[in-house]
């Protein structure tokens, strides 16, 4: 039902729990003790994770960062369009970092599209939107908190008795994101070089109501709260005796924001709760499969067509996955697969915290059409003054293609020799 979209994935999601309990899919126990375990799967600390990273999108949105940000690098780079391009990529990836690359190529569309209609070159347009889409792909494989692939692949990791911290994530993700963002930034302007491109027109800061009523103070008071609860985060193998979770952090910075009125009830109402669903599907799907052997059977069967050695292994799984990635949403790729690369990286590599993690990026690097993923399909919708649509399937076969070879080639060679340096 996720793979074919007969129902909404949400829906698919809460479809699972019930199956699950009725069919007594979590072994020899009774119902109550099987609706017990499945309905405590559904919502668990890597929920209230996610949480925290909605929290801190609302904050950053509220404040308008991305929007003085945007402006800001038009103003000094508008007439250097190719440059102006790779910040406009930069500022994405950075954005879906923290933000998710769910909310982020919304937030960047929304600021640079009245731009992008007075563009004259349309193909410097077309490329400008692909450049956004392939950056907030790009920057999703960055943080924990960055896509919903890397929560489920941590909550994998998490069922195993492995995990990833998220200073760790970080410092393997951010090298390879920068160069993996240069890469697709140089196949979007190759085709441009013999172009003369004109300056942009001028624009101005967007501004709104909800800015113009908070002070100065407050907006600084604000960043600052979210600033302390990214550090806290990225620090968390410090301070892990005493925090104990990266989610006591994310309710922690959601008692500030809402305790103080930087969010309100309207804003905890317009979180993603259907990604949180579908999350929680996703747990129990995984329990259940782990708990009827299937995983271990899969794994076995598996095991001989893979090769013992971390980096072959790792170089047919991440083909597997771009190829499957391509035609499925990386979500949907990453609920129904990542508890069986964990599986597969503890039984036959015996290094699942460096497989699971090369096989995220995986997940996020299949660009080649525009429903692989939310950042595609956010830029797919883009249309001039006329109601004419920028993109088609084949911009994105032309270009997403070549990205995604690239993005393949950086994780089996720089994603592997960093990740290597901690697993």
């Amino acid at each position: 039902l996720w793979v074919t979209k007969a129902i909404p994935y949400f829906a698919t999601s809460l479809l699972v729990p019930v199956l699950v309990i009725l069919l007594r899919l979590l072994g020899d126990l009774s119902a109550q003790e099987t609706a017990v375990l499945a309905l405590d799967a559904i919502f668990n600390h890597v929920s209230i994770l996610v949480l925290g990273g909605f929290a801190v999108s609302a904050c950053f949105s509220r404040c308008e960062v991305e929007s003085h940000v945007a402006f800001f690098l038009q103003r000094h780079l508008g007439r250097a369009p190719r440059l102006f391009m790779l910040s406009v990529m930069l500022l994405g990836m950075l954005l879906s970092m923290w933000i998710s690359n769910a909310t982020a190529p919304v937030l960047v569309l929304s600021v640079i599209l009245p731009t992008v209609r007075d563009i004259s070159s349309r193909e410097y347009a077309r490329a400008l939107l692909m450049g956004v889409a392939f950056a907030c792909n790009i920057g999703g494989m960055l943080t924990p908190i960055a896509s919903p692939q890397n929560i489920v692949a941590l909550a994998a990791l998490q069922v195993r008795g492995y995990g990833i911290s998220f200073g760790r994530w970080v410092i393997t993700a951010l090298p390879f994101g920068l160069a993996a963002c240069l890469s697709a930034w140089l196949v979007l302007i190759l085709p441009l070089c013999a172009t003369p491109l004109p300056p942009l027109p001028c624009a101005k800061p967007a501004q709104n109501s909800k800015r113009a009523a908070l002070s100065t103070t407050r907006r600084a008071a604000m960043l600052a709260a979210t600033v302390c609860a990214i550090v806290l985060w990225s620090s968390i193998s410090l301070t892990r005796d005493t925090i104990g979770d990266l989610g006591v952090v994310s309710l922690a910075f959601m008692v500030v924001a809402f305790a103080a009125g930087f969010l309100s009830q309207a804003d905890l109402n317009s979180f993603s709760w259907h990604l949180l669903v579908l999350i929680g599907g996703g747990n129990v799907l995984g329990g259940a499969v782990r708990a009827s052997g299937l995983l271990t059977l899969i794994a076995d069967h598996l095991s001989p067509l893979l090769c013992a050695h971390a980096w072959p292994a790792v170089a047919e799984l991440v083909a597997l996955l771009l190829l499957v990635t391509t035609f499925i949403s990386h979500t949907v790729a990453a609920l129904i697969l990542m508890p069986l690369i964990a599986q597969v990286g503890e039984s036959v590599v015996g290094r699942p915290e460096l497989v699971v993690l090369l096989c995220t990026f995986a997940c996020s690097g299949a660009m080649a059409l525009p429903m692989s993923s939310l950042p595609n399909a956010a830029v797919l919708l883009a249309e001039d003054d006329l109601g004419r649509p920028y993109l088609r399937s084949s911009h994105f076969a032309r270009y997403g293609l070549p990205v995604s070879v690239v993005t393949a080639a950086l994780i089996l060679t720089l994603g592997f020799y960093l990740a290597s340096q901690f697993w």
